[in-house]
């Protein structure tokens, strides 16, 4: 197995510490799609029903592909010898997709709290900078990462890909542990609840 990073640190890959959000309700384009079916108010225009829609969809979106993430890791680490990475690879492809919805929904919420729709106090970890600029660094790196390695600006001993260590995942020595990003798509579905049930008022 090559030595170099990241595959030299599977050797003593037994376990993990991702939080299970098995429990954690990601339907929430459900609940937003038919609220708007079958009752009154809703968001009134067209773009304003686009924004609602496209954050419920992407928080929904992340906290599948967590969950798919965590499955594949868990497979990984509970095989008897980790000597076949496919495990491992899915469970780094599902959080490659996590990570760029979770970006894609922090920036849908930017103009939801400028409309008042939501209020950063209601989720003071997924909104934070550190948490959008730390999601956005590892997504960046994760998209632009082929043309790196096309163009040969890989460093020596430096990661290729997105890494799931046990307790974090990594790449361009940007961390993010387990329990914070489990905190912020919880954070963020509870958001995704406020915006799926959200009423305009239409008193003139």
């Amino acid at each position: 197995m090559d030595p170099t990073p990241p595959y030299g640190r599977v050797a003593a890959y037994r376990q993990h510490t991702m939080p299970d959000l098995d429990g954690v309700f990601r339907k929430s384009v459900l609940t937003l799609v038919l609220s708007h079916a079958f009752t009154a108010g809703g968001p009134g225009t067209r773009t304003f029903r686009a924004l609602h829609l496209g954050f419920v969809r992407c928080v929904d979106k992340a906290l599948e592909d967590y969950q798919l993430a965590r499955t594949a890791l868990t497979t990984w680490t509970e095989r008897p010898e980790n000597s076949v990475l496919s495990p491992l690879m899915r469970a780094i492809g599902h959080m490659e997709n996590c990570l760029t919805a979770t970006q894609r929904a922090l920036r849908f919420a930017r103009p939801l709290l400028e409309q008042g729709v939501l209020q950063a106090a209601a989720a003071p970890a997924a909104l934070s900078d550190d948490a959008r600029k730390r999601i956005k660094a590892v997504r960046d790196a994760s998209e632009h990462m082929d043309e790196r390695i096309l163009d040969g600006r890989v460093p020596d001993g430096g990661l290729n890909t997105l890494w799931m260590a046990e307790s974090y995942l990594e790449l361009d020595s940007v961390r993010i542990g387990y329990d914070e990003l489990a905190t912020w798509l919880q954070e963020l579905q509870r958001l995704a609840q406020i915006v799926a049930a959200y009423r305009e008022s239409r008193d003139a």
